[in-house]
């Protein structure tokens, strides 16, 4: 099945929507369409890269990089970056169904 999602737009966007289709039931993965435009991709790789913390994934060919779940309080990161960081996250918390909590990290 497909889910349609809304969510409230920042002040410099309209209202988003993307729609959810499963794409296995068996771990659940869903794909979410018109999540980030191509800007918001380059946005958060470029926050990744200089205020996320960098860790080693899997292999030594996979490296991941930790971000603040509350970009408008992270050091290191530019105003235009908090504000998408902040947006993305708004937008997982409309998918998750619940908002973060002051002691996540």
């Amino acid at each position: 099945g497909i889910l349609s999602i809304r969510w409230r737009a920042s002040q410099s966007e309209a209202s988003r929507e993307c729609c959810l289709r499963v794409v296995s039931c068996s771990p659940l993965i869903y794909e979410c369409s018109d999540f980030l435009s191509l800007d918001e991709c380059k946005m958060v790789i470029a926050a990744a890269l200089m205020g996320g913390k960098k860790r080693l994934g899997s292999g030594e060919w996979e490296v991941k990089y930790d971000l603040d779940p509350w970009p408008e309080q992270a050091p290191g990161l530019l105003p235009d970056q908090r504000s998408v960081l902040e947006s993305v996250f708004e937008r997982v918390d409309a998918l998750c169904g619940v908002t973060r909590h002051a002691e996540e990290q």
